[in-house]
């Protein structure tokens, strides 16, 4: 990356617009910036590093403190840097957080960081941190590694020195654009690694299956198997395998011997079996005509007896189709006769039920005979009661329905004299409120007002309200903003006081080195620095100076107290552009609010 030029506005010490031209400065890349302290040497190496990434040169400044102290209100802040990068021109533009005059109204506003790129093309990339991330990639390091190989910022060289070569290493690369390097290098470790514990694997593997080598004991590579499995040695596997190619083949040679025999075996065993198979049939077959045997014997003692029984037999099955029909006979005979006695017994004890029954229904006729005139009787003077009831009903309901007629004429009457004086009433009414509508002609169009005013009251108490609200929010956010601003001033205390320690022991650190470096110089020998062989000045040695590793502790310290201050710095600022908006909003409100007419009607009502 190579300056064209600078272009700085109300930036640091600067006030108005500055322009450093570097163009015309000379083509040979070296020249030297010289001023007096505080004229703004640094301020120029901080504008460039502001325009490419957004912050200072060197980490004890910070960007809200880039905009002039000489600036007017109304001066625009701001940095454009025109630099060339692998031949092609670059522009970029950038302003920090600071405040400034209202463009409509009294007061002043805060101006929002911003940021604008320009390409070689002509296209445009906005945005604060959208700028900040192309610059990055464009030149490929960031921002702390920029400024340690690029831009030194003052008491920072150190930093480059003492880092370790990791970092060194990274930021080497990402200059030379030796990345692609380190990955091929990375990847061909991993592959030589994976390879090597796959050849492991494999060795282990040879020498497990080497280890399981047996053979007779006459054999004549017995002895040498047996030493290798001593030692196990990987690098004589191609020695065992020789061996173990000699013993297959012997193994080979006995296989097809054993083979031959076995099949001789099994073809005599073929045989054998075919002979004990037939040999076993022919016991199977003796065995049976001996129980035959048995059983005849045993048939011809009992013969004698079977026939006996037969002819037994014979004689019973005689009798039993002569003499079974006539047993069945009487059986059957036995059984009606059984039957026909008990159906006798019933027909006796029914004709006593029903002589019994005859006689009651006898008796019970005989008295309802005698009774006959008293019931014609009755009947007829049931039938005349039944008559004049008939007719009794009727003259009640009539009386009923005369009752009720009365109690309805009654009714109607009084809702009749009601209605009369209603409508008395209602018509002297109706003459009061018809003088009152002529007295109050214009009481529509007053209530209509009346009504709009009452709404616009209650809207502008609603308004009220809310702005009530949004003060309160104000204050208690301004009370946030405050306290939040005490954190930073007391970060930013800590950090000037961890600065100034710094510096201190650095300074002291030189120093010492110096002494150390000048009490090695011989008179005659050129100087490591400068080059010089006389040494007419050298410098001493102080003592009490730190060493390196409490110089990296103060370091530490710093950066720590640096972080802080910039996490405070970046709270109070938030919270500051809330309170901002919270009061612009709030003055927006009350100035849309005093607009509003709260006049009240002075019509009469």
């Amino acid at each position: 990356m190579k300056p064209i030029k600078l272009v700085m506005s109300a930036f640091g010490p600067f006030r108005g617009v500055v322009e450093v031209p570097f163009s015309e400065l000379g083509s040979s890349g070296l020249f030297l910036i010289n001023g007096d302290t505080g004229a703004g040497k640094t301020t120029i190496f901080d504008a460039i590093s502001f325009a490419l990434y957004g912050n200072a040169s060197g980490e004890n400044r910070t960007t809200d403190s880039f905009r002039s102290d000489y600036a007017d209100e109304d001066e625009q802040t701001y940095v454009e840097l025109t630099f060339l990068h692998r031949k092609k021109e670059y522009i970029v533009w950038r302003n920090p957080n600071y405040r400034r005059s209202k463009k409509r109204g009294s007061g002043t506003t805060e101006e929002k960081p911003n940021a604008i790129l320009t390409m070689p093309d002509g296209s445009v990339i906005a945005g604060y941190a959208p700028v900040t991330e192309a610059v990055t990639d464009l030149l490929g390091i960031d921002w702390r590694q920029y400024k340690q190989i690029s831009m030194i910022a003052q008491g920072e060289f150190l930093e480059l020195l003492t880092a370790d070569s990791n970092a060194r290493g990274l930021i080497f690369r990402k200059v030379f654009g030796t990345q692609i390097y380190d990955s091929i290098q990375k990847k061909l470790k991993e592959l030589s690694n994976k390879l090597k514990y796959q050849c492991e694997d494999i060795d282990k593997r040879i020498l497990q299956f080497l280890d399981g080598i047996s053979c007779s004991e006459g054999n004549v590579s017995k002895a040498a198997i047996d030493e290798w499995k001593k030692v196990k040695d990987i690098n004589q596997a191609e020695k065992m395998m020789e061996l173990l190619s000699v013993l297959l083949e012997e193994d080979r040679a006995k296989y097809h011997t054993k083979k031959k025999e076995n099949e001789h075996l099994n073809i005599e065993m073929a045989k054998k079996a075919a002979e004990y198979t037939k040999a076993e049939q022919v016991n199977r077959l003796l065995a049976n005509l001996k129980q035959a045997e048995e059983d005849y014997q045993k048939l011809t003692l009992t013969a004698e007896e079977m026939k006996r029984e037969e002819e037994r037999y014979a004689l019973t099955e005689k009798a039993l189709h002569i003499v079974k029909p006539a047993e069945d006979a009487y059986l059957r005979i036995k059984k009606e006769a059984a039957n026909l006695a008990a159906d006798i017994g019933k027909g006796k004890e029914e004709k006593v039920r029903l002589e019994e029954q005859l006689k009651l229904l006898l008796e019970e006729y005989r008295q309802k005979e005698a009774a006959q005139p008293r019931v014609s009787e009755l009947t007829a003077q049931i039938s005349r009661q039944r008559a004049e009831l008939i007719k009794y009903d009727g003259v009640a309901e009539q009386e009923k329905q005369k009752a009720i007629l009365e109690e309805k004429k009654q009714k109607l009457e009084k809702q009749i004299a009601c209605l009369t004086g209603r409508k008395a009433d209602l018509t002297k009414e109706q003459t009061e409120k018809q003088a009152e509508q002529d007295q109050y002609v214009n009481l529509d169009k007053d209530m209509v007002l009346c009504e709009n005013q009452l709404y616009q009251t209650e809207n502008t108490i609603k308004q009220l309200n809310k702005l009530l609200t949004d003060i309160r929010n104000l204050n208690t956010e301004s009370d946030v903003l405050f306290r939040v601003q005490q954190d930073y001033q007391n970060a930013e205390a800590e950090y000037r006081y961890q600065n100034q320690e710094y510096l201190e022991m650095e300074a002291r650190f030189f120093r010492e080195q110096a002494g150390i470096m000048a009490s090695n110089l011989e008179a005659g020998k050129p100087c490591p620095v400068c080059g010089s062989t006389e040494h007419p000045s050298k410098a001493a040695i102080t003592g009490g100076a730190p060493s390196e590793e409490e110089l990296k502790h103060a370091k530490t310290k710093l950066d720590k107290a640096h972080k802080a201050m910039a996490a405070a710095g970046a709270k109070s600022e938030n919270q500051r552009t809330k309170v901002g908006m919270l009061a612009d909003a709030l003055q927006e409100n009350a100035a849309v609010l005093l607009e509003v007419d709260v006049s009240v009607p002075t019509s009469d009502v």
